[in-house]
């Protein structure tokens, strides 16, 4: 592939992904605020907004590997689609980040505090 046409399907593939957020955040967060979904499902699961999102990404992560190397045929998903979620749920995060951290150098988010999230992150992978 030339660079030209990559450039121009990767262009084509960030407005599509632009597209879908901009319409699912119209449908889920409405006039709450753009992560009012994502606030109440943390509230709900006792976790923070971004440790919610982290969730969403490894869901996208691990169906990505299903769809790749499973055996079983999967019906009515296309891998492409559940890329795109990916990059959707990153976007949202870097965002959720960029609007919710502390005026520090190294960017740390304002919660929870440091033992919390490694808890959090040690039960995420054991």
């Amino acid at each position: 592939m030339e660079r030209e046409e990559y450039q121009k399907k990767l262009a084509e593939i960030f407005a599509d992904v632009y597209d879908t957020l901009a319409k699912k955040n119209h449908d889920y967060a409405g006039e709450e605020g753009a992560f009012a979904g994502f606030e109440k499902s943390a509230k709900v699961a006792e976790v923070s907004v971004e440790q919610g999102i982290i969730v969403r990404i490894m869901d996208k992560i691990n169906r990505i590997m299903n769809l790749l190397y499973s055996t079983n045929e999967v019906k009515n998903e296309a891998i492409t689609d559940t890329a795109r979620d990916l990059i959707g749920y990153s976007a949202i995060l870097a965002l959720w980040l960029q609007e919710n951290t502390k005026n520090t150098p190294d960017d740390t988010p304002n919660e929870p505090p440091q033992e919390e999230k490694s808890n959090w992150f040690k039960k995420l992978f054991s």
